[in-house]
């Protein structure tokens, strides 16, 4: 199974706990043997990244909350056929329900 876990940013450096807890959800789901990627929707606040599994860096428009969601669905419907399940966090649920909505054919978890 191709999981897609979407996040904002990947900053190991002066982030708080929710990256590393994206960091573990990523890590255990390759420990089981599950094809998971680390997808980072505003990959210029990345920094000091783990290489220990796949980072699909993209750069959603971030002027307003509309063009940011409208993006997301974009992404999602763009990557469509290179995963199995997509995981978005809660900032981008209402993206990803566009997605459901409009006919995504993948299913999304928040």
């Amino acid at each position: 199974m191709r999981v897609a876990l979407c996040t904002s940013k990947l900053n190991f450096r002066d982030a708080g706990g929710s990256v590393h807890d994206f960091d573990l959800k990523v890590r255990l789901l390759r420990s089981l043997g599950v094809d998971a990627t680390a997808v980072t929707l505003q990959s210029s606040g990345n920094k000091d990244l783990a290489e220990a599994y796949p980072i699909l860096a993209t750069q959603i428009a971030t002027k307003t909350f509309f063009h940011s969601q409208l993006d997301v669905y974009r992404f999602l419907r763009k990557h469509e056929a290179d995963f199995d399940l997509y995981y978005a966090e809660g900032q981008y649920a209402p993206g990803a329900g566009l997605y459901r909505l409009l006919g995504g054919q993948r299913p999304v978890l928040i």
